[in-house]
Formats: structure tokens, sequence, C-alpha cells
């Protein structure tokens, strides 16, 4: 490796849940984050480093500890596909996290050919034997684009897994809770990051492209082709109301202070606008319009959803330390307990859909 990693700028997805909470509730965070655990690794460690022959002692360590993860996670997820996961999700899950990892490290091509070498025989270690999850992303690990654009691939696997719940593919039975979590990640996340979206739409519109990433978002684009169009223009209308909401709170701030130089003049105290005093007021307009400003996008933008959001956040933090067990709970514990040797990666929702 040529030099030691940032990690004041640390990309990864598993640092953005503070920023969007609503990551937490969809299935590519929840095993991105069981993917990125450091627990059960130490044999698959040992075995790594009987395989693998890496001299620079830093990448060596970095690669053994990549190589012992995507080992055990191998076998996680061959454990929940057919019962919890589609082979198709459960390889992206998978590839989003070690590209995540790959980018944040900054492996050479050196250690990334180490890690292609013995893909097929660390999936068979893992007892993963799908044929479909291939090492042919690794080749693309030193794209131009994609290492200008770290959280390209986060953008469209999430606006992937958007549309994949918007079209049934990733099932959640509770309606509320589906419809919640749509517009949520909708109007935090695939809002705010929307300008990347465009850049990657513009990169992958572009005749002879042969980046990975557009290989990806093609597919997606002709598979949910209806959907991309459904979701651009609603981020596109929503982006254009709050481009609005702002002019019009900078078109009333103005007005206001119109109206009170007009009113100075009026009552004769227009001598009394002085420099000074016109720059108090136009400190008390400018505290206004930030003020009817801030209600506006609490009111009718998705600021005031994430602000709500926090909040309950914060209330469920706090009841959960007060709250005794109930009757629900125990039940759940039991029903985990069963359930605990079947996998211990269950989770809630399911997901449906193939290559």
């Amino acid at each position: 490796m040529e030099d030691f990693p940032n990690f004041d700028q640390d990309h990864r997805l598993i640092n953005l849940n503070n920023d969007y909470p609503t990551l937490e509730d969809i299935d590519l965070y929840k095993y991105y984050k069981i993917f990125s655990e450091e627990r059960d690794i130490q044999n698959d460690k040992t075995y790594c480093q009987s395989k693998i022959q890496f001299q620079n002692e830093f990448s060596g360590g970095q690669i053994y500890e990549l190589c012992a993860k995507l080992r055990r996670n191998f076998r996680i997820i061959s454990t929940d596909i057919n019962y919890k996961l589609s082979e198709e999700d459960a390889c992206r899950y998978l590839k989003l996290w070690l590209n995540d990892e790959i980018i944040h490290y900054r492996f050479d091509k050196d250690a990334i050919l180490s890690i292609k070498d013995n893909w097929d025989n660390t999936k068979n270690e893992g007892n993963y034997y799908h044929a479909k999850c291939d090492d042919a992303f690794l080749d693309n690990s030193y794209d131009n684009f994609i290492s200008s654009n770290k959280d390209a691939f986060q953008v469209i696997e999430i606006i992937c897994e958007y549309l994949k719940l918007t079209n049934g593919d990733i099932q959640i039975h509770n309606m509320a809770e589906l419809n919640s979590i749509r517009n949520s990640l909708r109007n935090e996340y695939i809002s705010d990051n929307f300008s990347k979206y465009k850049t990657i739409s513009e990169e992958c519109s572009r005749e002879n492209t042969t980046h990975l990433l557009c290989n990806i978002y093609n597919k997606y684009k002709i598979k949910y082709r209806e959907r991309f169009n459904e979701l651009e223009k609603k981020v596109d209308q929503e982006i254009i109301a709050v481009e609005k909401q702002i002019l019009n709170a900078e078109v009333a701030e103005r007005s206001f202070l119109s109206r009170l130089q007009e009113i100075g003049r009026i009552l004769g105290i227009d001598e009394l606008m002085t420099p000074a005093s016109t720059t108090s007021i136009a400190v008390i307009g400018s505290f206004v319009g930030i003020f009817l400003l801030l209600l506006l996008f609490y009111k009718f933008t998705p600021f005031g959803s994430f602000i709500i959001s926090r909040i309950r956040k914060m209330k469920r933090m706090g009841n959960k330390e007060d709250e005794e067990p109930d009757e629900l709970f125990l039940y759940t514990c039991e029903n985990e307990s069963i359930n605990m040797d079947r996998n211990p990666y269950r989770i809630s929702h399911h997901s449906g859909g193939y290559f």
C-alpha cells in the first residue's frame, strides 16, 4: 500500500446511521452491520493466513482480517439464502460491504488480487455455493470514477433497496411500517444524495461507458424503469418545493424590512433610520426570516419529519431505560431463543426475488 488510510474521512455505510436513522430499518444496513462485526473470526483469520501471503506488515494484517470476515460472512448469507434472503440481495449486500472496506483501507492491486485469487476457496470454505456471486466487481476497484465517488455504490444500492421495497420485492407485511420506511428513506438519505445520483446517472448515460457501477445502475434502471421515473419525479418536486419556500422566505424578509422603513417615513422618524439602526433592523429581520424559514421547513419539508423522527428516537431510547419486561417482551425472548439455533442472524423482514 502506498500510504495509510485517512481515518478522519470514513465513508463506510456503518457510520451514517446517526445522520439517517431510517437506514437501521432496511435489510441492507442490518446485514452491513453484521458483516462489519469483529467477532467469530479468529479461526477464519488463521485459515486466511495459511492461504494468503502478503509481505507488507500493515497490509497483511488488514487483508487477513478482511479475508476472515469475508469467509465468516459467506457462512452467514449461506444460512439466510432461501430462508431469509434472495441470492441477489445476499450477494449485493456482501459486495457493498466488501467494496467499502477496499475503498476505506485503500488496498492496492496486489491486495485486491489476493482476495480475487482466493474468492472461490473462501466461498466454498464459507459453505456458499451460489455461482452467480462472482468476483468480477474486484476488477474495477481502481476505476477512477469509483475512486473519486467513494459513496457511489452506497447511493445506488440504497436507491435499489428503496425500489425493491416499493416494488414489493422486499416484503414488509405491515403497510404502515413499509410506507414510513419508504418515505423516510426518500426524504432523508435519497434527497440528500440526489445530486450524487444525478452525477452517476449522467456518467452512466454516456456512450461506451465501462464502469462497473454503471453496469449495476443500468441493470436496476432496466428492471425498475417505472419506479426510477416515479422516484426522480417525486424527489425533483420536493427539491423544487423547498427552493420555492426558501425564495418565498427571502422575499418575505425583504418585504418586512421595506415595510419597516415605510412605517418610519409615515411616522416621521425616517431620520432615525440611520445605517446603525438599519443594520439592527436587518439583523432582527434576518432572525424573523430564519424563524419563518425553519417553520416552513418543519411544516412542509423532510426537515420536519427528520426532526420528528429524531425526537421520537430519543423518546424511545429514554423509554427503554424505564420499561419493565412485559408479557410481549417475554414472549419475544422465548421466540428468539427458539429460533437462535436455526439462525443466529435472523432479522424480522422478508425478501424475495432472484437474479
